[in-house]
């Protein structure tokens, strides 16, 4: 009868081998001890390659730094002027070191271009070392997106239906972004007459929200625009809201130039005021938006346990996917803040460096213990696309109006700074 506990009624029926693999499809063999190599083959090669970026720029960064760090104890040496936190800001150097901020200013500039082409070598390096075996349960470039309705239907969408859809799309997108200027526009004004940090404060906390709130939307817009293949999906989605954060700080800093030049400010130089925001844009883009992607995913879990909407799904489907694309355009964002704002506030590069260390760690935990383990595994992002991308980053923060390098360089609407006489 019951011997061995195979048989009877109170034994436990033997398990057949196909539910042993579905329940270690989500067991995780790899902790944040792991190496790169180890997760690669847990998590595929899109997530390997992306970890390798956050490196490989972060280093990019820290050699930046290094370089502003030199012209920093050149002013120093120099009289910098002692300030809190805005001694680390241009406001501060003194005149005399003009000569060698703009020469570091440019070497820092060319080592950041640099970075686009390297990472570029560098990926297609870490590609030829991906082939064969280890390709298995990837998704591939041109996998098709494949739905079916409630009668288990195929749903077929027609060419001009998604041509429609992806203009519909576009006019959100610039809805949104004339919304966000409008806004940026009557904050500026209603803090008119608070000091430079607190204004600062407030317009960075309300640019990360804004940030977070477009990532849904966007993610909103791109399932609604009914992509035929991944490769499409994730593009469309990666190139909203990477466009949207940029074209944010740009507009950003156009309405800060125009109410400070029709306000009761236009007399007073812009560089302190200029370092105190990309000073608090990159501290809120690394506490604030991490600690929402690390705490928002554990609620939800949670609430959505406590009203039974997991039922039946098991753990994994009631956590986030790890984003690849939204993972991308976060560190193209902090490298576009970067460039632009190196100029007025010269360690914001060293910063930097250290907040893609802490990227690193934070998101290799958040991978491992709070997102899903995929059951298919993504490939990278076109290292095309990235590149072009990473130029267009590049090309904003020389040009863009008024706060480029090109600008801040010539010494455009620094009149009243003592820097620039």
């Amino acid at each position: 009868g019951g011997g061995g506990g195979g048989g009877g009624r109170g034994g436990h029926a033997p398990r057949r081998a196909s539910e042993m693999e579905a329940d270690d499809e989500h067991v995780r063999h790899s902790s944040l001890c792991s190496s790169l190599d180890e997760i690669k083959k847990e998590y595929g090669r899109g997530v390997f390659v992306y970890f390798h970026m956050l490196r490989f720029v972060g280093l990019g960064n820290l050699v930046m730094g290094l370089i502003a760090l030199a012209a920093f104890l050149g002013a120093d040496s120099e009289g910098i002027v002692d300030d809190g936190v805005a001694t680390m800001f241009l406001s501060s150097y003194p005149a005399a070191s003009h000569g060698a901020w703009a020469a570091t200013s440019v070497l820092m500039l060319l080592a950041g271009i640099a970075i686009g082409p390297g990472y570029r070598r560098y990926q297609a390096f870490l590609s030829k070392k991906w082939t064969g075996a280890d390709r298995e349960e990837e998704i591939e470039r041109d996998d098709a997106i494949i739905e079916y309705d409630k009668n288990g239907a195929r749903i077929t969408i027609s060419s001009s239906s998604r041509r429609c859809r992806k203009y519909v799309s576009v006019f959100v997108f610039v809805l949104v972004l004339v919304a966000q200027g409008v806004l940026q526009w009557l904050l500026h004004v209603a803090l008119a007459d608070a000091s430079d940090n607190t204004t600062a404060q407030i317009i960075a906390v309300v640019i990360t929200v804004l940030n977070i709130v477009w990532k849904t939307i966007g993610k909103k817009l791109t399932i609604f625009e009914k992509h035929e293949t991944w490769t499409s999906y994730r593009e469309w989605d990666t190139g909203k809201v990477f466009l949207l954060k940029l074209f944010n700080l740009v507009i950003l800093y156009i309405v800060k130039t125009v109410t400070a030049q029709s306000g009761n400010n236009a007399d007073e130089c812009p560089l302190k005021a200029l370092g105190y925001q990309f000073f608090w844009l990159i501290v809120y883009d690394l506490t604030l938006n991490n600690m929402v992607e690390l705490a928002a995913p554990l609620a939800m879990t949670f609430v959505y346990k406590k009203l039974g909407w997991t039922k039946g799904k098991g753990d994994n489907a009631s956590k986030p996917r790890f984003d690849l694309a939204e993972e991308y355009v976060e560190v193209l964002y902090r490298q576009f803040v970067v460039f632009l704002g190196m100029l007025v506030f010269p360690l914001l590069a060293m910063v930097s460096a250290f907040a893609f260390v802490l990227e690193h760690w934070l998101d290799k935990a958040r991978l491992l213990y709070i997102c899903q383990k995929p059951t298919k595994r993504e490939e990278p992002l076109r290292g095309k696309l990235v590149m072009w991308l990473y130029g267009l980053t590049c090309l904003a923060a020389l040009a863009s109006f008024p706060n480029g390098a090109a600008w801040v360089l010539g010494g455009y609407n620094m009149e009243h700074c003592g820097f620039f006489m």
